[in-house]
């Protein structure tokens, strides 16, 4: 069972371990809530072989019976599809299908800590907000102790979990590349014309610690100096408490606001740059696509985002949570033109050598597939 909390990232993030589970002789059964699920994704999916079921949970719902539903409601799932392994991925899926897991008797519990989510950002300003830590952390140490092995997706998240109470010493884990990036359908694109100034383009759902209030006011600060460039925002708006409202995006005049996309690739095409000032990721796929698409790329020097830049060479590297330094990046790009073919080559140079969606699920795959998993604690 591949167990997410997001349909559609079933397709869009793990279709590669999908392929990979059924071609070494799995029988996969994909569970999500399907109300958000496009009817295209979930044609996709049964062509690829799996088994699609309904798994409703509330992503950020923190009351007790809820989460103790959904619990019930995966081990159902487990039970009736007569589940070998269950690779889980986020949260809830992580805790409560781990538990699940164990309790249904499942022998293989592979979980993929996709980055440790604005709970482990920054410090709590608030009792609730340090409380909920503490409870998520515990929670984390309680499911991830009964596991195969955790995969973790940069080297930060597994130190930073451990040093919060939230992963045990002797659990076994492992890094993996992000989820990687289909190399064929995100393929290298030729930059367009710059007639009308450099496009600076940022791609993430309108959450604060995505670095979004960064990007807008950087984008602020080198338009009023009357630069040339242009300033592309792609994200749907969110539930999550952090989220930035439409009425305040609709006050970014100098911003081109696009909303959601389903598929990002015209907007990468139609980029120079891409800019992602997220506090923390595990590793963000956005920029995986930017670099496989062949586009210089700004991030922070921050866990997950630094993984994908090799600061001066495919990208630049900037401090989190400041504008002044983003703004500074945009204008050496806007000053310096010629590093944003050179750049782009490079990054997708990157892509290719290591982040290929082909193999960055091979480990995972090897400890599903394999009776005897044996794991090496980092």
């Amino acid at each position: 069972m591949v167990l997410a909390s997001h349909g559609p990232s079933l397709v869009n993030f793990r279709r590669a371990l999908i392929e990979g589970l059924v071609a070494r002789g799995a029988r996969v059964v994909a569970a999500a809530p399907l109300a958000e699920v496009p009817a295209s994704h979930r044609t996709e999916l049964e062509a690829l072989g799996a088994v699609v079921i309904d798994l409703p949970v509330h992503r950020h719902g923190l009351g007790v019976f809820g989460n103790l539903a959904y619990l019930a409601r995966v081990r159902a799932a487990i039970r009736r599809h007569g589940v070998d392994a269950v690779v889980s991925y986020t949260a809830k899926p992580v805790i409560f299908g781990t538990f699940a897991a164990r309790l249904s008797g499942v022998k293989r519990i592979v979980p993929i800590i996709s980055g440790l989510g604005s709970i482990f950002t920054g410090e709590p300003k608030s009792v609730r907000a340090r409380a909920l830590r503490g409870v998520t952390a515990f929670l984390y140490r309680s499911a991830l102790r009964l596991t195969t092995v955790v995969f973790f997706q940069n080297p930060d998240d597994p130190r930073d979990l451990a040093a919060m109470g939230g992963l045990a010493p002797a659990t076994p884990r492992r890094l993996m590349p992000g989820s990687g990036v289909d190399l064929a359908r995100f393929s290298a694109q030729p930059l367009p014309s710059a007639e009308g100034g450099i496009v600076f383009l940022m791609i993430a759902r309108l959450l604060a610690d995505k670095g979004v209030r960064e990007f807008v006011e950087a984008a602020r600060s080198v338009s009023e100096k009357g630069l040339p460039a242009r300033f592309v925002l792609v994200g749907d708006l969110d539930t999550n408490p952090t989220a930035i409202s439409m009425a305040e995006a609709r006050g970014w005049t100098w911003i081109d606001y696009q909303g959601a996309k389903e598929d990002v690739r015209p907007a990468l095409a139609a980029a120079h740059v891409f800019v992602l000032p997220s506090y923390r990721e595990g590793t963000p796929r956005s920029v995986l696509e930017a670099l496989a698409t062949g586009r210089a790329v700004i991030t922070t020097d921050a866990p997950g985002c630094r993984e994908t830049v090799v600061d001066g060479e495919n990208g630049l590297l900037v401090p989190p949570r400041e504008s002044a330094p983003l703004a500074a990046a945009m204008e050496r790009f806007i000053a310096e033109p010629a590093l944003i073919a050179l750049m782009g080559r490079n990054g997708r140079a990157l892509a290719e050598a290591k982040f290929d969606a082909a193999y960055a699920h091979n480990g995972v795959i090897d400890a599903v597939m394999s009776d005897g998993c044996v794991a090496v604690s980092e």
